[in-house]
């Protein structure tokens, strides 16, 4: 709850700026002191046809909570796009 509640203004001013998630979700952290980690799960298909899955986490580090989501896609850049939409789809329905 810490964590959303860092967040909450940040999150609703991202959903109404059209700007990319993965730059959405950095900027809010940036500016609420979190940190967000990403992680490369793996990926799968042959080499002309590959599925990229990524995990973001952003930590509070004041408090030790934090939230995670995943996402694919094409390219690393997509699946991390699709993280970060995830997440941020997250903070907002957990802020409701």
């Amino acid at each position: 709850r810490h964590v959303l509640a860092a967040f909450e203004g940040r999150i609703e001013y991202a959903l109404d700026n059209r700007i990319d998630a993965r730059s959405q979700l950095q900027e809010l952290a940036s500016r609420d002191g979190a940190h967000v980690t990403w992680d490369e799960l793996g990926e799968d298909g042959p080499p002309h046809d590959r599925t990229f899955t990524v995990a973001v986490q952003v930590a509070d580090e004041a408090d030790g909570r934090a939230l995670q989501a995943t996402g694919s896609g094409r390219s690393k850049q997509e699946a991390q796009q699709a993280a970060a939409a995830a997440l941020l789809s997250l903070m907002d329905r957990d802020q409701g």
